[in-house]
């Protein structure tokens, strides 16, 4: 008499698509010197008890946290893309994609 293991059935997983749809970031950075300036300086001190983190953003500081950001945006997929454009006081440029740069636009 042979004995047999009983059979586990396996939870069925979802399958997705094998051809994800790319996706596009449009980023649109205001870089204008003034506002910049404005978010580096000490905040004014906050209500006593409150939970609200107030702290200066420096434009480095945040530039590397976006670079981080946009760096998962493209690493989640390799046909995702990103475009990111630089304003300031009445111009625009185009930051990335690099390899594309189209240059003053304003």
């Amino acid at each position: 008499m042979a004995v047999t293991a009983p059979v586990q059935q396996q939870a069925k997983v979802p399958e997705y698509p094998s051809s994800i749809p790319p996706s596009l970031l449009l980023l649109i950075l205001d870089l204008h010197p003034l506002s910049w300036s404005l978010l580096s300086q000490p905040p004014p001190p906050i209500a006593e008890g409150s939970k609200i983190a107030n702290a200066p953003l420096e434009l480095n500081g945040f530039l590397n946290v976006l670079m981080i950001f946009l760096n998962s945006v493209l690493a989640t997929s390799g046909s995702n893309q990103v475009v990111v454009y630089g304003a300031t006081s009445g111009r625009s440029y185009a930051c990335l994609p690099v390899s594309n740069r189209i240059g003053l636009i304003g």
